[in-house]
């Protein structure tokens, strides 16, 4: 079954793909350590959604043992809450963070299907439909110039090889 997010994340890598741009990263961190609390995690791109599947994770990635599982997002994806995460919302030991929270927010992110919390500093942006819809529409009201001129060359020499006086009509051709 195709979930919320993994529709979305097919949808934005489809635009990334017909636009040829990246997602971007905007804002600034607020310090509100919200990102702390409810951590879906990724590995080797497979969210994490089983007990056994974090534990494997451990193995390969020790630091991640300072996250607690808090619950479940919709989506059946784990949650973690940092347990190094201060009550001020800061981070207890921020030289020794992890790299996932080093790399925090990733533009990847927005390639899964996530969404940042309206109350994040930051933002993630990607491609949008109704952008390449403007880039790849042509604008019949104001055709290129090349055209015009190539259109403006016909219609000249249909004119000088028509002295009848029916600018523009079109001969059929016929075959020997």
């Amino acid at each position: 079954m195709l979930t919320v997010w993994a529709a979305r994340s097919l949808w934005r890598r489809l635009l990334c793909l017909l636009t040829r741009q990246k997602p971007r990263v905007e804002g600034h961190c607020l310090q509100c350590g919200s990102c702390c609390r409810e951590i879906a995690l990724c590995d080797s791109g497979h969210w994490v959604r089983t007990r056994r599947h974090f534990r494997q994770l451990m193995e390969k990635q020790p630091g991640y043992e300072r996250l607690n599982m808090v619950g479940r997002d919709t989506d059946g994806r784990i949650l973690f809450r940092c347990s190094w995460l201060a009550p001020d919302g800061r981070c207890r030991c921020y030289r020794d963070r992890l790299p996932l929270c080093r790399n925090h927010p990733s533009p990847s992110l927005w390639l899964r299907g996530v969404d940042l919390p309206d109350s994040c500093g930051y933002t993630l942006t990607g491609p949008t439909l109704s952008g390449l819809l403007r880039r790849k529409t042509p604008t019949w009201d104001n055709p290129p110039d090349q055209f015009n001129d190539v259109l403006q060359q016909e219609r000249k020499s249909r004119a000088k090889s028509d002295g009848n006086g029916t600018e523009g009509a079109v001969e059929a051709e016929k075959d020997p």
